[in-house]
């Protein structure tokens, strides 16, 4: 019995190793193809059902693990090889992956999908569109892309931004008949992810989701497409706890945007010229506190970082109403982005019936704290309702027309402090450095009575 018992282990160790050695020599045989032959057979497979361009340069080599696929070493992809200003990608790093029981076939290839990583991506304006046309197409087996860049270039190629990109998966969906791209990716040091979809039981309308991080961000659209020169879509934006939704129109080379909500409290209108690429932008904001703006809003846009702005120019008139402040009640601040650089035009501020404030303002750092500093030129309208508006005996005001001070705000520890403060001009002869604390609206009236006193 235990001969019996022996001789049944025996065969079946056997024939373990025998399958397993089998599998081996099953996958290892392929290698020894010159797989260099069939370079055209690949290229016209991934030309028909990828509906892109390939021209293999390089060695061409089986891999089996951990799928099959053809490692080619050297490739060109180009979305429209009819166009001379059509750019193309260069990869050294191609993987086409093939289903195991075509391993051995060298003219009836299958193609399961494609690879690529380390590749930069350089596109036009002429690129968007071939790459936007190659959105609508019905066919189109997987893409994915690794650990690559995105470039979008000016027509002098000069580079507007750059986007470093994690992953990218472009297929077609068959459970839910759709087509997909998802791309997880940093645009302006801000991690993103995107998810685009295409249902072809209503093919002439895409949804789209982007969510942002650092700062919050998450953006919903919805897109209606006519041609490749008119479309329109909806956006609702969450930014700021606050729920904004927008449409917008691409027409004759220019992107117009409005707020059709008049109730929502951020409303935006703007012109966008893509080629050049301009914008031209006013942001409406009713019914926000004064912090929304100095520790939110304005330290976010002039925070920007240089990579941020990229190439981007443009103009914001940014109109502030219903105020939440005991003193200022609206306001408007126009901005411009140049050349990498926001430059403050203009910051006018009006404390209903009684005048206005010009300032200028900017942001620095100090001992690791976010600090908000202006200059200020408050000018006097109605010395009467200033008088009644701070308790102040008119007398004391009669021959008062300007007053000039200086304003810091500590945005991480709330402290506010007012200094350099002068009657009617700037007197350098009487400069003192005394800093006054303000810690609510009555320490602020109690120095202004105590100074024009």
């Amino acid at each position: 019995m235990s001969k019996r018992k022996n001789k049944i282990s025996s065969k079946i160790i056997l024939s373990t190793v025998v399958i397993f050695f089998s599998i081996i020599l099953f996958l290892s045989l392929p290698v020894l193809f010159n797989y260099n032959s069939i370079q055209n057979v690949i290229e016209k497979k991934v030309s028909s059902e990828f509906k892109i361009n390939l021209k293999i340069n390089g060695d061409i080599a089986l891999k089996v693990f951990p799928r099959p696929h053809y490692l080619v070493k050297n490739a060109n992809l180009d979305l429209n090889i009819e166009n001379d200003n059509s750019s193309i990608i260069e990869t050294s790093h191609l993987k086409i992956f093939i289903p195991i029981r075509k391993i051995y076939s060298r003219s009836n290839i299958e193609i399961n999908g494609i690879e690529l990583e380390n590749v930069n991506i350089y596109f036009n304006k002429d690129d968007i569109l071939d790459f936007r046309n190659h959105l609508y197409y019905k066919i189109n087996k997987p893409i994915h892309i690794k650990k690559s860049k995105f470039f979008l270039l000016d027509k002098n190629k000069n580079t507007i931004l750059i986007s470093p990109l994690k992953k990218i998966d472009y297929l077609i969906n068959k459970k839910n008949n759709s087509k997909q791209l998802k791309i997880n990716g940093n645009i302006f040091d801000v991690n993103y992810s995107s998810f685009w979809k295409r249902n072809y039981d209503n093919p002439n309308e895409t949804l789209n989701e982007i969510h942002l991080k650092n700062p919050n961000l998450n953006i919903k659209n919805s897109f209606s497409f006519k041609n490749s020169e008119d479309f329109s879509g909806k956006s609702s934006i969450n930014f700021l706890n606050e729920d904004i939704v927008i449409k917008y129109q691409l027409k004759n080379n220019e992107i117009f945007i409005n707020s059709p909500n008049t109730n929502q409290k951020i409303k935006l209108n703007s012109r966008i010229e893509l080629d050049p690429f301009f914008f031209d932008a006013k942001i409406e904001i009713d019914d926000k506190d004064i912090n929304f703006f100095i520790n939110n809003l304005l330290s976010i846009i002039f925070n920007s970082s240089e990579d941020y702005l990229g190439n981007i120019n443009g103009h914001v008139n940014l109109e502030v109403s219903n105020l939440k402040n005991s003193i200022i009640n609206k306001g408007n601040i126009n901005f411009s982005i140049e050349e990498k650089v926001i430059k403050l035009e203009k910051s006018l501020f009006e404390i209903q019936g009684i005048g206005k404030i010009k300032s200028e303002f900017r942001y620095y750092i100090n001992n690791g704290d976010l600090i908000f500093t202006s200059e200020n030129i408050f000018e006097i309208e109605n010395r009467k309702e200033f008088s009644r508006k701070f308790q102040i005996s008119s007398k004391n005001l009669k021959n008062v027309k300007k007053i000039y001070f200086n304003l810091e705000k500590n945005v991480d520890s709330g402290e506010i402090s007012i200094s350099n403060i002068y009657i009617n001009k700037v007197d350098k002869q009487n400069f003192s450095e005394k800093i006054y604390l303000i810690q609510n609206i009555q320490k602020l009236k109690a120095l202004i009575r105590d100074i024009l006193s």
